[in-house]
């Protein structure tokens, strides 16, 4: 099948499309501003001491009250935003010295100074969850502590949470200088009740991570190839799944994840517009007679990476992983037009997010939403000197003490992230906690996964793109999906184009994901089971043995399957050959197996963490790798970081023993993916 596209579109279609969707409310955050926010503890106290160091810096305007009948200073403090505690009052006594307010009696027509604030209230959350250590475990206790922020204790994944009452509070220093030196005096105040977080005076610049190839022969002859499939990009995906794989949901119901691009402006194009939320046509979609084909540049960003995601198969050329997930724009980032892939992060809308994740979570998570972005929210110049030492976070920097990174602690939102790539290979960074990049720096987080490029997404020899940021942990970076090589697709609502990077990766990993929660939306309600799920069924990088490739090196899984994603995960897979089969498996014939590594040296692997068994290499020369859980081996304090075996030249004579029939030995399995109910007597059941 050939497909032939308009270049122009009818007028009515294109007036719809070039309405750019993306939408959070205006941002309250001024250029400027310092912004902090009192998340549990006693914001009256907080407020009250943030407020007269501001008086102290010349940073607190005031404004002039005229006191109504029945009027006393506390009223007219909490009318204004401010807690019932009133703590305030000694500040406005401050502002007013020639009056006496102690009382806080106001007479009618009484003119006051009252600070030029108002406190913003807004709920959020605090984790008490093992893998959270911002806080001991006894929540009750500070629950009761908390009593006049309508704290809420209710079970959250992996420990209790409390959802309380917060305080939000933007100070606006008129200069850089004085914004400068009220930061400085405010970190005293920095806590785990007390964040705080500023906006720059100018935007600070920043970077999609794509690349921008303009491939004008698509286009030649009037004419694109057939319809590209996005999850065929992946050489190594396992076909031989795909006739096990469910043609409906598992409940049978089609639910719609929504994928949340935050993002430059979307254009509704017509491979994904009837995807997008809040996008009504104007008229009917066009006709096509030729092929357009364009540059892709920053403006393109969103429209691109929400095609890999979403695209319909409509006709227009492509289709998506996910063509059932809905999308939702939030304008996060400005093309700023000083490269091709510049851009700077709109004012404050690193708080905004924080915010929406909240409240996102509470009115309605299911199906799980995916947050997916493809920059950097905060690069280097985010952070203050006095944070950084040799261009990484001081040991002392408190990383989750900002709104955005402490939301991502707490609240676990499943984001997918680009890992990001510069300019060349020799300016590749290597990802860690101390890295000031965020969110690439937050992938050691339940809900974080950090995506790299591959450039031969095959099985043979896989290959990683060479200018992607890495991490030799894997902790940082977690799997590899197409965006080594330019991908094809929509780049607005009247053209064709083509970019690679680490942005088209995180895209398709995207997609991927929505398509798993939409096959099995029970299984997977916590965004550590798809970060899990995702690493677990990847095809693995590994160093081998002949090669000096050291890609395996460089993350912590493989490159993302989205055939064998779709398998049931509460099932345990085995193959044999060809053939994929659903097995109950009641254990291991040993606690321990043993396997021959390419040096000859034989290393002892414990079962209970094993969730992968796959053969990489084939006779006579076979390889095997194995991915353990290692949050269930205690290794790592979060979950849905796995580990990475191998490769080893032998497997071990062990044995699977099934609920029925006869003993398998390891060595006749070609792959063994462990299903989310483990393998042992209850899997019987």
């Amino acid at each position: 099948m050939r497909l032939v596209l308009l270049a122009a579109l009818s007028s009515l279609w294109a007036c719809s499309a070039l309405a750019q969707t993306s939408s959070l409310d205006a941002s309250p955050y001024p250029p400027g501003a310092v912004v902090l926010s009192f998340e549990g503890g006693k914001p009256d106290e907080g407020i009250t001491k943030a407020l007269g160091i501001a008086l102290a810096y010349k940073a607190l305007p005031s404004e002039t009250y005229v006191a109504q009948s029945g009027d006393n200073l506390c009223k007219v403090l909490v009318s204004r935003g401010f807690p019932k505690e009133c703590g305030v009052q000694r500040i406005v006594q401050r502002l007013n010295p020639n009056q006496k307010l102690t009382s806080g009696r106001l007479s009618t027509g009484q003119r006051i100074e009252l600070p030029q604030v108002r406190p913003r209230m807004y709920r959020t959350v605090r984790n008490f969850s093992p893998a959270q250590q911002a806080l001991p475990s006894n929540a009750s206790a500070y629950a009761k502590n908390w009593s006049n922020l309508s704290p809420t204790l209710r079970q959250g994944v992996g420990g209790p949470r409390i959802d309380l009452d917060a305080y939000e509070v933007i100070l606006k220093p008129q200069t850089p200088e004085m914004q400068t030196k009220l930061l400085a005096e405010l970190e005293q105040m920095r806590s785990a009740n007390v964040l705080i977080d500023s906006v720059a005076f100018q935007p600070r610049a920043s970077k999609l991570h794509q690349s921008f190839t303009e491939v004008s022969t698509k286009c030649a002859a009037g004419e694109i190839p057939p319809v590209t499939n996005y999850a065929r990009l992946v050489k190594a995906a396992d076909g031989d799944v795909l006739s096990i794989l469910p043609s409906k949901r598992s409940d049978g119901v089609v639910q719609r994840p929504t994928v949340i691009l935050l993002d430059v402006d979307l254009f509704a194009a017509p491979n994904i517009a009837t995807t997008i939320l809040g996008w009504t046509p104007t008229g009917p979609p066009p006709a096509w007679t030729r092929c357009a084909w364009g540059s892709a540049e920053a403006a393109s960003h969103a429209t691109h990476l929400a095609g890999i995601v979403a695209s319909q198969e409509n006709g227009y050329g492509f289709v998506g992983l996910a063509p059932e997930a809905r999308l939702r724009s939030i304008k996060t980032f400005t093309p700023t037009g000083a490269a091709p892939d510049a851009v700077t992060p709109e004012p404050g809308v690193d708080l905004t997010i924080s915010r929406l994740i909240y409240r996102n979570g509470v009115t309605g998570n299911f199906p799980l939403q995916i947050y997916l972005m493809a920059a950097v929210l905060k690069p280097l110049g985010a952070y203050p000197d006095t944070a950084l030492k040799y261009g990484r976070f001081k040991p002392t920097y408190p990383r989750f003490d900002a709104a955005f990174e402490r939301q991502v602690q707490q609240t676990s939102p499943l984001l997918i992230v680009s890992a990001g790539q510069e300019a060349n290979a020799d300016d590749v960074r290597q990802i860690a906690a101390d890295l000031p990049m965020s969110p690439q720096n937050l992938g050691d987080q339940s809900g974080v996964v950090v995506v790299t490029a591959c450039t031969e997404c095959s099985k043979e020899d896989p290959t990683l793109l060479t200018t992607a940021n890495y991490s030799p942990t894997g902790r940082f970076v977690h799997v590899a999906a197409p965006g080594g090589l330019p991908v094809p697709g929509w780049i607005n609502n009247e053209k064709l184009g083509a970019a690679a990077g680490t942005s088209q990766a995180a895209a398709y990993v995207a997609g991927v994901a929505a398509s798993m929660i939409s096959h099995y939306p029970s299984n997977y309600t916590a965004a550590f089971e798809v970060k899990r799920r995702l690493q677990i069924t990847s095809w693995p990088i590994y160093r081998q043995p002949s090669s000096a490739n050291t890609d395996g090196d460089k993350l912590a899984a493989g490159i993302v399957d989205p055939n064998l994603t779709l398998l049931d995960p509460s099932k345990t897979w085995i193959k044999r050959g060809a053939r994929w089969e659903a097995v109950a498996l009641k254990g291991w014939s040993s606690d321990t197996l043993r396997f021959s590594t390419p040096t000859g040296a034989v290393k002892p692997i414990g079962t209970a963490s094993l969730v992968r068994f796959v053969k990489v290499a084939p006779d006579p020369q076979p390889l095997w790798m194995l991915y353990s859980d290692r949050y269930q081996e205690d290794s790592a304090n979060i979950p849905g970081e796995i580990g990475k075996l191998g490769p080893f030249t032998s497997a071990s004579e062990g044995l699977l023993t099934p609920c029925t029939g006869a003993p398998i030995p390891l060595a006749a399995v070609d792959d063994l993916i462990v299903g989310s109910g483990g393998i042992g007597p209850d899997a019987c059941l």
